[in-house]
């Protein structure tokens, strides 16, 4: 049984005189044409390549794997690691805007769905200690926390285009 074959070729086996070129190839030919690949292996003979093959794809994946997983441990620690202020003026902050948008719920001035963008925006927020999702969900609040914003300045606007100097009316929406 040789473990070589044709290079290149649909179905052709992992050289193991030429590792690193002939796992781009397969790689290549599993992407680019997989039926084409698959259909062109051979059903019978060489079972050292494909078990060689298989053992470098698990070794690649296992560096990638630890490669990423240090990264974002790296940068996750960097936000966490911040210091005591930080932290605690970041639950503050949320825990103001929440209170921030209960109270524009409670008041009527503003629309229903303005004080629920808050309050959702405010909690997601809070998001950056949950493990493993928390900087995605921080950075979900942050677009989250913009349209709430946006949504305060055009109530704001309209205030002030047609309230009255003595009080603002309720909104109606």
């Amino acid at each position: 049984m040789s473990a070589r074959t044709v290079p290149g070729s649909p179905g052709g086996d992992y050289d193991l005189s030429d590792p690193i070129n002939s796992f781009l190839g397969v790689v290549r030919r599993v992407v680019a044409r997989p039926g084409e690949f698959f259909a062109g292996i051979p059903r019978r003979g060489n079972f050292l390549a494909p078990l060689v093959f298989a053992l470098v794809c698990a070794l690649v994946s296992a560096i990638l794997r630890s490669t990423f997983l240090a990264a974002g441990q790296a940068m996750l620690a960097g936000y966490i690691d911040q210091g005591t202020a930080f932290n605690v003026g970041y639950i503050l902050s949320s825990v103001a805007g929440v209170m921030i948008a209960v109270a524009m719920l409670r008041s009527g001035v503003f629309g229903k769905a303005t004080a629920h963008v808050g309050i959702a925006g405010n909690v997601l927020g809070m998001g950056l200690y949950v493990p493993t999702i928390g900087v995605f969900l921080a950075v979900l609040s942050v677009v989250v926390l913009w349209g709430w914003y946006i949504l305060i300045a055009r109530r704001f606007f309209q205030l002030g285009q047609g309230a009255s100097k003595e009080g603002a009316e309720p909104h109606r929406s």
